[in-house]
């Protein structure tokens, strides 16, 4: 009896333990979108954009703080083909890491002298990595992966602006009131937030791994807090244009 009471407390307090995260969680999350709602009120969707602006400048600056992490920065051009779709996650990482972030110096190619009096060239075995060239490695991957994931979620989010934008624009006149225009909004902005789970979660874990690294590297790990501050008031901005737009 004793041990089948015990079993059923544990069981119960497993199920209050998951109760009280996914409150907090949903705590959390609202107070997010309060924010973004208070911000939306507060100014108007031209000073938000110059806001993103500001953030998009501001977010660059971090790589200052990791002069030993080389990656060449993705083009405007290059930034709105990976928000369209144009150009695949994997094509843009290839592009800010190019040769610096996939291979390692290659001494010359050394040359022996044949019987015939000439030198014949041979290419020497492809050099072994250290832990610190890997460890390099990888930190760049992870900066191009966050700047890259950063592009995905505000394409992602632009195209549903633009759905919500398509879906009023398509009402009859007398239909597009301010309750449906809040409606879209409030429908829209549980597909935004659906969409921010899934990228948090990549986020969370591309910034773990990364302040991991720089600390075992000795360079400044405090970039990777900074970048995920970066991340998430760029979202928070984002959501705040939308609503300012649809509500």
């Amino acid at each position: 009896m004793k041990k089948r009471r015990r079993k059923w407390l544990r069981a119960l307090l497993c199920a209050l333990g998951a109760v009280v995260i996914a409150i907090t969680a949903a705590a959390l999350w609202q107070r997010e979108n309060i924010r973004a709602l208070i911000n939306s009120k507060q100014y108007s969707g031209a000073e938000i954009e110059r806001m993103l602006a500001e953030q998009d400048v501001n977010a660059g600056k971090i790589l200052e703080k990791l002069p030993d992490i080389s990656i060449r920065p993705l083009t405007e051009d290059e930034k709105e083909k990976v928000r369209s779709g144009e150009l695949s996650e994997n094509e843009a990482l290839n592009m800010m890491l190019g040769s610096a972030g996939n291979s390692y110096p290659r001494p010359p190619p050394s040359g022996t002298v044949a019987g015939d009096g000439n030198v014949k060239t041979s290419a020497p075995p492809d050099p072994v990595p250290s832990p610190e060239d890997e460890r390099q490695k990888r930190a760049a991957e992870l900066v191009a992966k966050v700047y890259v994931l950063r592009e995905s979620m505000t394409g992602q989010i632009d195209g549903l602006i633009s759905a919500a934008k398509s879906d009023y624009g398509a009402l009859p006149e007398e239909e597009r009131t301010a309750a449906k225009k809040q409606e879209l909004a409030a429908r829209y902005l549980g597909e935004i937030s659906a969409m921010e789970g899934s990228c948090d979660a990549q986020m969370k874990e591309i910034v773990g791994e990364l302040e991991a690294i720089l600390k075992e590297i000795g360079a400044d790990a405090s970039a990777a807090a900074e970048i995920m501050q970066a991340y998430k008031e760029e979202k928070n901005l984002k959501k705040s244009y939308f609503l300012s737009q649809y509500s």
